[in-house]
């Protein structure tokens, strides 16, 4: 008996090509024995409900889209008792998870992997009562994700990070944190940055090396980014990111399975390039292994 597969697209994602694609992705499967049950989203949200709701009942939920609308799907999952392995097929903006993973661009090479692929297991961390699968974030630049209008998004792609980024270099606040991590680990100061990530590349921009980043191995980098003196070392750290640099004297990354975030005041923070709200007092815990995901063979 073939495999039973849920697919989840974001009709929104990468300016609904999608219609373009899905006749092919569907036959890709279906050639592969496979049947496929198609669910399209309608509202921020409605991908982690349908995963939730519906994922126990198929071998594989899959879904289409960028990293926001993965990470709709796997916290969906996480709610699951035992949940099926994902399947993703990218067609966002920047889709950074994606490129971690070494997923084809193709949409139905990405769809042979749950057919011809290999399973490995990943990281899903906890922010709160939500979850998030490469990035959780405060302070610059992690705004730009968000608020970023779509059609530039799509339109410049990674460039309009850089623009929206290079705007807000001025208007940068410090904040004064503590931060507390695994058992007794503490750094205190002022930091413009802070990021816990299971990701080799952040925003499209800024590349972590990949002997750095192990994406099941129970723990997190976590990334801080010291307040500069002047508005030159501001734009140094800038470049510094686009040239994919993690060893400047502003820039601190260890690894960390739990780690909390104390601040003077509420900060908002950023869940997989999504508004995470504002918090005063975060714990982020790694929860290892929390699902499998398909990758290609090649893939180490």
């Amino acid at each position: 008996m073939g495999k039973r597969i849920l697919l989840i697209i974001n009709p929104k994602a990468g300016k609904g090509r999608y219609k373009l694609e899905i006749s092919h992705i569907i036959e890709t499967l279906c050639a592969g024995g496979a049947s496929v049950h198609v669910h399209l989203t309608k509202h921020s949200g409605h991908a982690s409900q349908i995963a939730r709701e519906e994922g126990s009942d198929y071998d594989i939920v899959a879904c289409l889209g960028g990293d926001g609308t993965l990470g709709e799907t796997i916290a969906g999952l996480m709610e699951l008792e035992n949940p099926p392995p994902v399947g993703y097929i990218p067609m966002g903006t920047t889709n950074d998870m994606a490129m971690t993973l070494g997923l084809p661009k193709e949409s139905d090479r990405a769809a042979e992997l749950m057919l011809e692929g290999k399973l490995i297991p990943l990281d899903v961390g906890r922010f709160k009562d939500a979850y998030f699968i490469y990035i959780a974030a405060f302070g610059a630049f992690t705004e730009v994700s968000y608020q970023t209008p779509s059609e530039n998004k799509q339109t410049l792609g990674h460039f309009a990070y850089m623009l929206e980024g290079l705007g807000r270099l001025t208007k940068i606040v410090p904040r004064k944190l503590v931060v507390e991590y695994d058992e007794g680990g503490r750094i205190e100061g002022e930091f413009i940055f802070g990021a816990v990530a299971n990701t080799l590349s952040i925003a499209g921009l800024w590349k972590l090396k990949p002997d750095m980043v192990d994406l099941a191995d129970g723990a997190f980098e976590v990334i801080l980014i010291k307040n500069p003196k002047n508005i030159l070392d501001l734009s140094a750290i800038f470049m510094d990111i686009v040239t994919n640099k993690t060893d400047s004297e502003y820039v601190q990354i260890f690894k960390a399975k739990k780690t909390r975030f104390l601040f003077e005041e509420p900060v908002p923070w950023t869940r997989d390039g999504e508004a995470g709200g504002e918090h005063r007092d975060i714990t982020l815990q790694n929860l290892n292994s929390g699902v499998q995901i398909f990758v290609p063979r090649e893939r180490e």
